[in-house]
């Protein structure tokens, strides 16, 4: 039986120790065990119980775990290998000590291959003795501590890797296949033995292999692998082959692995299915070409609609004999052009939201051209734009159009005088983010000086005007040197509207 006499437990005296570490101590002499417990306990970090016997030990086992058992080799009844053997046969991996006197070669090593730890035998200078004890205990304590949190730790590892539906594995630098994850051979079918013995590439199909070598000479080149320490890792989607002769797409990452020099070691990889996503982008790219398809024959139908209207406009106006009507009828014509114009250019764009805005002015300026009669020799018109490449949404596209249209139309008109060679200028630039500067500009004999533009009974200005309020900009009027509009304007798409 086990007694508190023979067994004796440490008192706490009003204190928690925190992480000390906990020994049993067995041996039948009652003043080595005593000193023992007295030595080991001396710095508080070792919590010592002693029993008397192997079978009191046996007893306090079934009642309290130790992190460490240090036991005598000869004991009555039962000598400490037969109990270290009872213990391991119970599976019982507690680390353990002999501590005695028996030092003989024989008892060392039966003692070691039955399972014990380590051997320390008792005799000459007992402090020097106790400390190496100590430091045994407090070695065999780290390591199995350290091998319990790898265990752990793998445990935790495995678990993960198991369970989780995302595929993982490493490969060498030779992307030779050295760990795969479980999960693989539930979404592809192949075991991980055959995955492992099948070249990395051979997994992909045909294009993705290819894919993968531009994205790997791309992304881990020679000079990069060379820097030591230098972390890498880049993601690219791969088409994997399935065992069963199908495929799937997968998210993939890839990271380079550093030895203990920074040198290359390996890789490690990360594949996630998406193809379910890609399925779902696919039918969103068809659905967005369809309607795009469908936005151009809008655009079409627009455009021809209003050249309709633009012709009935001048097959009525060459029927009219009245002069100031059938300029009525040319100006409207030509807005009606100038607003088909756009759906033209819209259709035969590649961008179907937004407007080429020089394409789009030559356009609209042949257009008065050939309305009005004027020749290059006659008036000349430059363009300018900045930048080069400026386009415009069609929401400011077709007023913008439409201000231009009104101004050179009227400057062809009444800016100069009959067979006068003339020059008209168009200046449009952005002036900073959705923000632009539009002066349109001409050297002929200017506006009236008594002619208030604002309010003006001509429907030209007073289209003008609307259209500037519709863009939320300013327009004003310099005549100092013929005639100059400048209009500042931002794109009425570009904000919230109230």
């Amino acid at each position: 039986m086990y007694h508190d006499d023979d067994c004796s437990s440490r008192k706490k005296r009003g204190f928690l120790v925190i992480s000390e570490t906990t020994v049993l101590f067995v041996d039948d002499e009652p003043v080595l065990r005593d000193v023992s417990k007295q030595f080991l306990e001396r710095e508080n970090d070792l919590s010592v119980d002693t029993c008397a016997s192997a079978k009191e030990a046996l007893a306090a086992l079934k009642i309290k775990k130790y992190d460490v058992i240090v036991s005598d080799y000869e004991m009555p009844v039962m000598n400490g290998i037969n109990f270290l053997k009872m213990l391991r046969e119970a599976g019982d991996t507690t680390p353990f000590i002999i501590f005695s006197g028996r030092g003989r070669e024989e008892v060392v090593i039966e003692a070691l291959n039955n399972g014990a730890d380590f051997y320390i035998q008792k005799g000459g200078d007992p402090k020097a003795q106790f400390v190496e004890l100590k430091n045994q205990i407090h070695h065999i304590t780290r390591r199995k501590r350290a091998e319990a949190a790898l265990l752990q730790s793998e445990a935790r590892y495995r678990l993960i890797t198991d369970n989780m539906s995302d595929s993982v594995w490493l490969m060498d630098k030779k992307f030779r296949l050295t760990f795969i994850s479980p999960s693989v051979e539930r979404r592809r079918g192949f075991s991980s033995q055959e995955l492992l013995n099948l070249p990395f590439a051979e997994q992909l199909t045909p294009e993705s292999r290819t894919a993968f070598e531009t994205f790997f000479s791309e992304n881990f080149p020679p000079e990069k692998l060379d820097q030591a320490h230098l972390p890498l890792s880049a993601t690219t989607e791969l088409e994997f082959r399935l065992k069963d002769g199908s495929t799937y797409w997968a998210e993939t990452t890839l990271s380079l692995i550093r030895d203990g020099d920074g040198k290359p070691f390996g890789y490690v990889g990360m594949a996630r299915d998406i193809t379910e996503r890609r399925k779902a982008e696919e039918k969103i790219l068809a659905s967005l070409h369809e309607k795009e398809i469908l936005l151009k024959e809008i655009h079409h139908r627009v455009k021809n609609n209003l050249q309709i209207i633009a012709s009935l406009l001048y097959l009525q106006s060459i029927s009219i004999t009245d002069e100031f009507t059938s300029g009525i009828l040319m100006e409207s014509r030509s807005r009606v052009t100038s607003m088909a114009l756009i759906h033209e250019r819209l259709y035969r764009s590649g961008d179907l939201a937004r407007i080429p805005f020089a394409t789009y002015l030559e356009g609209l300026i042949g257009n008065l051209r050939d309305a009005y009669g004027i020749s290059d020799a006659r008036i000349t018109i430059s363009v300018s734009i900045t930048p080069s490449d400026l386009s415009l949404n069609i929401g400011t596209g077709i007023p913008c159009g439409l201000i231009i249209n009104e101004l050179i139309s009227n400057a062809m008109k009444h800016a100069f005088t009959e067979g006068q060679k003339g020059e008209i200028a168009i200046t449009m630039t952005q002036t900073g983010p959705h923000h632009y500067s539009m002066v349109i500009s001409d050297n002929g004999r200017g506006f009236p000086k008594e002619t208030d533009f604002r309010n003006t009974a001509t429907l030209g200005l007073q289209l003008v005007n609307n259209l500037v309020r519709q863009l939320d900009g300013e327009i004003s009027l310099d005549c100092t040197s013929g005639t100059r509009f400048t209009i500042n304007f931002r794109s009425i798409e570009d904000y919230p509207r109230t």
